[in-house]
């Protein structure tokens, strides 16, 4: 099997798991959620997309070979000081792979220090090879053997050949990734995450719009999803809703919202109303009462919130008859004390005629 991909890798992220901040710190504000994928399919996406995943403690930013450069290098870049800013405490691994070229380079930030760098082809050899070797790296170079000025390796089922360090890309790409990850991708241990794992899709926002939809008149069907802000407890967590929209004229609309099932989904309807330019939509939901959710994912209806809107913008996918995009919540809460406290949590949502 041929690999071809690139990922940036961040171990013991804490309680920073925000996707918008990510992307901000990558100079990527203009990206906007698309659609859920697996690891399997975003490994080297051909789509200009940026896909975003969490598995055993670890951020997995898959980019395609997009800002890679920025990382596998030996200088500390921009974007990488972006990253060390968010997670200064952590360990930041940036590995690319080309089987085609037999190419593999990594580059590992400890602490918010770049400590190790390599990159390597079949036609240049090695590119760069800066820093101590890891102990992944220590563990497979122990196995080979010098003959001549070159070092080789060999198999136990391929006993008459030998094979140069380029070619070892799986060995050396996948045993450094698998120091944060904890599996190796290329193995049976890796199939969670390469093959059930959710990765959330991001894609330029103006690569997203295709042909303009005119009407919002009907039923429609999705969800909303909760947001890095409520916690591990919550955090990837959906609500089904259904609306009922009519058009009134410009390209406005109003209706109403039901939820379906999920943490946190309201009894009752919600009013919407917003509007539609192209295939851009905005639009605001009013519950009736009032619900919040705490870390715990226990709901809570005691507290009073005053204007308490939830406002939604996204885009239109008429390749996929669907609107993708983020709400937000900005709540003015008070309590029975009389204290108040303005609270603003976000998601990402999706909706298609039902």
């Amino acid at each position: 099997m041929g690999w071809k991909g690139s990922m940036i890798i961040i171990q013991d992220p804490g309680n920073v798991r925000d996707d918008k901040k990510l992307l901000s710190a990558l100079g990527l504000d203009n990206y906007t959620f698309s659609e859920e994928t697996l690891l399997d399919e975003c490994l080297y996406p051909d789509d200009n997309s940026i896909n975003i995943g969490y598995f055993n403690n670890t951020i997995i930013i898959c980019d395609g070979f997009q800002i890679i450069d920025d990382f596998i290098n030996d200088v500390t870049t921009y974007k990488e000081r972006q990253l060390i800013s968010i997670y200064p405490e952590s360990e930041i691994l940036s590995i690319a792979f080309l089987s085609t070229t037999n190419f593999h380079g990594y580059s590992l930030i400890d602490k918010g220090h770049k400590v190790r760098v390599k990159a390597i082809d079949a036609d240049n050899g090695k590119i760069l090879d800066g820093g101590e070797f890891l102990s992944e790296e220590i563990v497979l170079y122990n196995k080979g053997f010098v003959d001549g000025n070159t070092m080789y390796w060999s198999y136990e089922d391929l006993p008459d050949d030998k094979f140069e360090e380029n070619q070892l890309l799986e060995d050396f790409s996948f045993e450094v990734a698998k120091r944060l990850l904890g599996v190796r991708i290329d193995a049976d241990e890796g199939d969670q995450l390469l093959f059930e794992t959710p990765f959330k899709k991001y894609l330029p926002s103006n690569q997203l719009v295709s042909s303009n939809i005119s009407s919002m008149r009907g039923k429609w069907t999705g969800y909303y999803e909760y947001g890095p802000l409520y916690g591990d407890e919550l955090y990837g967590k959906k609500v089904a809703f259904n609306l009922d929209l009519s058009d009134i004229d410009d390209g406005t609309f109003e209706g109403e919202c039901q939820d379906l099932e999920g943490v946190g989904s309201q009894k009752g309807f919600a009013k919407i109303s917003g509007f539609i330019n192209d295939n851009f939509i905005s639009f605001t939901k009013e519950y009736v009462s009032a619900w919040m959710v705490d870390e715990t994912s226990e709901e809570l209806t005691d507290h009073k919130v005053l204007n308490s809107q939830l406002a939604y913008k996204g885009t239109y996918n008429s390749f996929k008859h669907e609107f993708t995009g983020e709400w937000e919540i900005n709540s003015n809460i008070k309590f029975p004390d009389g204290s108040s406290s303005e609270q603003i949590d976000y998601g990402i949502w999706s909706m298609k005629r039902g």
